[in-house]
């Protein structure tokens, strides 16, 4: 297959097809990432519930842990410290 592909050429008129579907192909990866990220919080709320965790909404799942990256435990167990 490398072979061949090494061999084969695109013809000139479609090398700006070829870089307008790279650059498409590029726009709906990003999209499908902002997609992913939108999502990945009830994601892990589902998953959370799975293991036998209280019912928590995802916005306070994803502050949590924002605060875990920079507090201690007992911080997060007790804010007023």
């Amino acid at each position: 297959m490398r072979l061949k592909a090494a061999i084969a050429t695109v013809k000139p008129e479609d090398l700006d097809n070829l870089r307008a579907a790279k650059e498409r192909m590029e726009e709906l990866v990003a999209q499908q990432h902002k997609e992913i990220d939108a999502n990945k919080w009830q994601l892990v709320q589902s998953i959370m519930e799975e293991f036998g965790a209280e019912k928590y909404p995802a916005a306070t799942l994803e502050k949590a842990w924002k605060k875990l990256g920079t507090s201690t435990t007992a911080e997060l167990e007790d804010p007023a410290k």
